[in-house]
């Protein structure tokens, strides 16, 4: 893992670069209601990363 340890910063950089321009697209489910139903988060179908929102937001 190391070995590639040196190209980390440059990596980003495109990355987010690429995401910025549409070049990637990221995939989340965010699911309302805190540790109440966090459980039950898990056990639904979700694609991508998984959230679970605490509070609404202002």
């Amino acid at each position: 893992m190391n070995e590639y340890a040196d190209q980390f910063a440059v990596t980003t950089e495109i990355l987010a670069e690429w995401l910025a321009e549409g070049k990637l697209k990221r995939s989340e489910t965010i699911i309302k209601g805190g540790l109440a139903v966090a459980e039950e988060a898990l056990a639904g179908a979700n694609t991508g990363k998984l959230l679970v929102q605490d509070k609404e937001e202002n």
